[in-house]
């Protein structure tokens, strides 16, 4: 597993150039460089599923399942994806200030928590003086 120092923040202009969830998602994957065979193998799912995730457009929308999501920022060792979500509801993950808030969830990242609860998340945001 890798140590949370092998994480990377994305800056927040290739976040801003995701349209959208999926476009996250994308995003994650293409820096980490990591073929798409080996991280649908670690998710425990087939490339063609995971290439129809990746690229179902609003016609035939495939949703990513939510249980791998921590799992897949595992495997590519970047943030992407939740730091798309945050951007949504005012950008607390992405602020240059709040360093040692993505520390901190990177951290519960790599130690392995199951889920991310709420109740966590919003314990690291009080931590690093985040209001929510």
């Amino acid at each position: 597993m890798a140590s949370y120092e092998e994480f990377i923040v994305v800056p927040k202009s290739m976040i801003d150039e995701c349209s959208d969830f999926r476009g996250s998602l994308r995003l994650c994957l293409r820096l980490s460089g990591l073929p798409l065979k080996i991280v649908a193998d670690a998710l425990g799912m087939t490339e063609k599923s995971l290439s129809r995730i990746l690229l179902s457009d609003r016609e035939s929308v495939r949703y990513f399942p939510e249980n791998l999501l921590v799992q897949l920022m595992r495997t590519c060792r970047n943030l992407a994806p939740v730091q798309w979500l945050s951007a949504q509801v005012g950008g607390l993950f992405i602020a240059g200030g709040q360093k040692n808030f993505a520390e901190a969830l990177v951290k519960e990242i790599v130690k392995g928590s199951k889920g991310l609860r709420f109740h966590r998340v919003q314990t690291l945001m009080e931590a690093a003086g985040i209001r929510g």
